[in-house]
């Protein structure tokens, strides 16, 4: 096969790998504490006798943390992280982190989040309520008040970047929304869409050059 074709091929799989990061995004451009995720791409030199073939490398995945905008809903379990960190959550498999903070409570009264499992405290414990309890107040630092009294402390598990740590606030009554620009997301969809079909043509092309190239080889 033809070299051109190796590297027409390496290109439009990244574009098809790009599509489905996008179409990602864009699924989830709705989805509270939803952080946007872009590929990141390197060129791959090959030797070939005396030329350099340059193919499309995949390089790895990055994600954009930055805030996503502040939405009021009232709720006062609907919690919004401001700044760097994560909510705590017990699975099945351990502990994993979230920045959803659409919470709710299960009929144990565990607060959970919109999975099911039970969101922890700054000591790993879940966070119960009661039948009687009337009014929750929730502060930027993330102690839970019931009717007045001190129950828990919400935990936040921040995020260590470039050796700096931010302080993390909690918004009660809010939540975060997704940082997803979904007209960007759409251009660039159109943009990566018009790549992958501008590679498949050219591919076609040398395609039918090499079919052309066979009959003429055979008539002669």
């Amino acid at each position: 096969m033809d070299n051109s074709i190796y590297i027409a091929l390496s290109k439009q799989s990244a574009a098809e790998n790009q599509l489905d990061v996008i179409a990602n995004n864009i699924a989830n451009a709705n989805t509270a504490g939803y952080k946007s995720e872009a590929m990141a791409f390197s060129t791959h030199l090959q030797k070939s006798g005396k030329e350099n073939l340059a193919y499309t490398k995949q390089a790895g995945m990055i994600r954009n943390y930055s805030q996503g905008a502040l939405e009021r809903t009232g709720n006062p379990l609907d919690l919004a992280i401001q700044g760097e960190g994560y909510f705590g959550v017990q699975t099945p498999q351990g502990e994993r982190y979230t920045r959803s903070g659409n919470f709710s409570l299960n009929d144990q009264g565990d607060l959970v989040n919109s999975d099911g499992y039970a969101v922890i405290d700054q000591a790993g414990q879940t966070i119960q309520f009661q039948p009687e309890d009337r009014q929750i107040k929730i502060y930027a630092d993330g102690r839970v008040e019931v009717d007045g009294e001190e129950r828990s402390t919400i935990g936040v598990y921040k995020v260590n970047v470039n050796g700096l740590s931010k302080e993390a606030r909690i918004a009660q009554g809010m939540l975060e929304n997704s940082n997803v620009n979904s007209v960007l997301e759409m251009t660039k969809m159109l943009s990566v869409q018009r790549d992958y079909d501008r590679t498949a043509k050219f591919i076609n092309s040398i395609y039918d050059l090499q079919e052309s190239a066979i009959r003429t080889m055979g008539r002669t």
